[in-house]
C-alpha cells in the first residue's frame, strides 16, 4: 500500500495518496514511513504544524532513517526554525555521515544564519563526498561572494555551470560577480 501511495504522491495525486497513508495508519498507527510521507504531504500543502507533528513521530519510531531527519529539518528550515533544522541535519549525519545532501542542508542552515565558516565547511564536506553536487558548489559560491572572496565565488559558479549548463541560478550568480567586479 505504501508503494502505491508514494507513487500517487510523486505523481501529484495528493488526495489519493493522503487517503492511502491514512488507511495504512488506521491499520498500523506506528507505521513510520506512512507517518513520514503523510507529514511530507502536509508540508507540501502548507500544513506545517501537522507536518512537524507527523514527521517527529516518524523520527521517534525510526531514528535510524536519515531521510526522516533531513526532511523534518527541511520543514523546520522553511518555518525559520533554524536551530531545530540544524539539529535534524546533524542527526541525519550521525546516522549516515556519508550523505552529501545532509551536509548540503546543514550548510544551507549555517548560510541562513550567516555563519560563513561553518557553511563553507559543510559545503566542502558535501563536495568531498560528491564532487558534482551542483547546488553545494553554487551555494559555496554564494558564501564566498558574501565574504567578498569574488575569485573563489566566480570559480564556483563557473564550475557549477560546467557541470550543469542549464542551472540558471549559477548563471545569475556569475553575472552578479561580474557586476560586482565592475562597480
Amino acid at each position: 500500500m505504501i508503494e502505491t501511495a508514494l507513487t500517487l504522491h510523486n505523481s501529484g495525486q495528493l488526495a489519493k495518496a493522503k487517503t492511502i497513508y491514512q488507511e495504512v495508519l488506521q491499520l498500523q498507527p506506528d507505521h513510520a514511513a506512512a507517518l513520514h510521507y503523510l507529514g511530507a504531504l502536509a508540508s507540501q500543502v502548507g500544513s506545517h504544524d501537522a507536518a512537524v507533528r507527523l514527521m517527529n513521530r516518524a523520527v521517534s519510531l525510526a531514528p535510524n532513517v536519515p531521510a526522516f531527519h533531513s526532511n523534518l529539518g527541511t520543514v523546520y528550515q522553511q518555518l525559520g526554525r533554524l536551530r531545530d533544522a540544524m539539529t535534524c541535519f546533524q542527526a541525519a549525519l550521525q546516522v549516515d555521515p556519508t550523505n552529501a545532501d545532509s551536509y548540503f542542508n546543514l550548510g544551507a542552515v549555517y548560510q541562513d544564519m550567516q555563519q560563513w565558516p561553518a557553511s563553507i565547511e559543510c559545503y566542502n564536506r558535501a563536495l568531498e563526498i560528491n564532487s558534482k553536487h551542483v547546488r553545494a558548489i553554487n551555494n559555496l559560491g554564494i558564501v564566498y561572494r558574501e565574504t567578498k572572496d569574488l575569485e573563489r565565488a566566480k570559480a564556483c559558479f563557473q564550475n557549477a555551470i560546467r557541470l550543469a549548463p542549464d542551472f540558471v541560478a549559477a548563471h545569475n550568480n556569475l553575472g552578479t560577480i561580474y557586476l560586482d567586479q565592475h562597480d
